[in-house]
């Protein structure tokens, strides 16, 4: 499974959207995006949240869900996992 590094540089890239804008609509600095694409820092959970929002994808495709964010309820997350 892919890191959040990975998945964040991935995601932000498909939008189109480069460090330093999504630095921008966090209010951190490039900096800031650059060392958590590398791992060399995490991001806050909420920062977390804000960085997928600002990206305009689900939490759960940064957070590499392995149920692919295809939840529908219980039902579904015990149907997933058999």
């Amino acid at each position: 499974m892919a890191s959040y590094c990975e998945l964040l540089r991935n995601a932000r890239e498909s939008m189109g959207i480069t460090q330093t804008e999504l630095a921008e609509r966090l209010g951190v600095v490039q900096r800031t995006i650059s060392s958590w694409e590398i791992g060399s820092r995490a991001p806050t959970f909420v920062q977390m949240v804000a960085a997928a929002d600002a990206i305009g994808i689900p939490l759960c495709k940064l957070a590499g869900d392995p149920y692919q964010c295809d939840f529908g309820g219980r039902d579904q997350v015990k149907r997933v996992k058999q």
